[in-house]
């Protein structure tokens, strides 16, 4: 089933998109530009389009690595009948020369066996396009009143995953921090966030690293959460192993998909104490079960594998590789972040998060 995301891994991390204004007074511009100038840290979208766009190859995977102080890419690809390894720098910084404007570009020679990007010089100023007529807009067909949408379903965004999707194993960063590229959040907080981090764990699903809830101090109603900042899908297929250590007022943890904001998300939780998977949507941080299903597996076990397909309105919730909860829901059509929940004062480990897009996955 798509490996734990199948293959091996790669690492979520935010991209950085610089925003540069019209290059009226150039010069000038690139004093105060290079005064204001930070360092630029790839995502890993950036890393496989960057491989793909200068070798003309197909990038089947990438991994997030550290070696002393540098932080890069490990990406594989094929190119013809051959399968290629190369680096690309995670963190780069743009040069002085990024700053004028960049000459005609050349035709792109054998790719070197070290891949390594370039920032982007700014564009040339353009003159302003005359404003396009509007068209009325086609009328839309009927649907039915019990599945109308609340909000209108957006063109998904385009991602740029490999056709196997990515796998977040955690096993390349230090013990002890948050994961990179993740960002911690409450529902209905009362100011005191649950403790994530990377630990060591033995017995984890692929050694030696989990995400973990390690301290957990908060009541019922209260849902942590920890997102990855990317990638951004409407139609996903994700997956994690998950853990349930403890708890007293919570014994719930999973999976959120189309994640807005804190407030308002999807979520496919594995509940301990009645061994069953249950499909929330949580609005305005009110949360409604949408559908759950009974574990076959012994209640209480290690670890289980929670995996969700959302197509359009469809949810699709398995455990253990059973098909557990398939209902329709309208209320988060845009496109959302993917990451982990926990309840109340749940304590949790997860590993091997996979992200895919159903639409192009060639593995599930």
């Amino acid at each position: 089933m798509f490996g734990r995301h199948v293959a091996t891994a790669v690492v979520v991390v935010a991209g950085t998109v610089l925003a540069l204004s019209s290059v009226a007074s150039a010069e000038s511009k690139a004093e105060k530009m290079r005064a204001n100038m930070a360092v630029i840290r790839l995502s890993i979208i950036d890393a496989v389009r960057i491989t793909e766009n200068q070798t003309g190859g197909r990038v089947y995977k990438a991994e997030l690595k550290r070696k002393d102080s540098r932080i890069y890419y490990e990406v594989e690809f094929v190119i013809g009948n051959e399968t290629v390894k190369t680096e690309v720098d995670a963190l780069i910084v743009p040069s002085p020369a990024a700053m004028r404007p960049a000459p005609a570009p050349a035709v792109m020679p054998t790719p070197p066996a070290t891949v390594r990007p370039q920032p982007i010089a700014p564009p040339a100023p353009r003159a302003p396009r005359p404003a396009l007529r509007e068209e009325p807009p086609l009328p839309a067909e009927p649907i039915q009143p019990d599945m109308m949408p609340t909000t209108p379903a957006p063109t998904p965004p385009t991602t740029n995953l490999p056709p196997a999707g990515i796998v977040i194993p955690f096993d390349s960063e230090p013990v002890g921090a948050m994961p990179a590229g993740f960002a911690a959040v409450e529902t209905d907080g009362d100011n005191q966030p649950a403790t994530w981090k990377l630990t060591a764990d033995e017995a984890a699903p692929s050694r030696p690293n989990v995400v973990a809830v390690t301290d957990n101090k908060n009541g019922a109603s209260t849902f942590n959460l920890l997102v990855a900042n990317q990638p951004v899908l409407a139609d996903v297929d994700t997956s994690a192993k998950v853990s349930v250590t403890g708890g007293t007022d919570g014994n719930s943890a999973g999976l959120v998909w189309r994640y807005q904001d804190a407030n308002n998300y999807y979520v496919a939780a594995y509940n301990k104490g009645e061994n069953t998977l249950d499909v929330w949507r949580v609005k305005d941080a009110k949360r409604k079960r949408l559908g759950t299903g009974v574990a076959e597996t012994e209640a209480g076990a290690a670890w289980h594998e929670i995996r969700v397909e959302m197509k359009a309105d469809r949810i699709t919730a398995y455990l253990d590789s059973k098909k557990m909860v398939s209902e329709r829901d309208f209320t988060f059509a845009e496109a959302g972040k993917v990451g982990f929940w926990v309840n109340g004062d749940t304590l949790a480990s997860f590993d091997d998060l996979t992200v895919a897009d159903p639409n192009v996955s060639s593995q599930r």
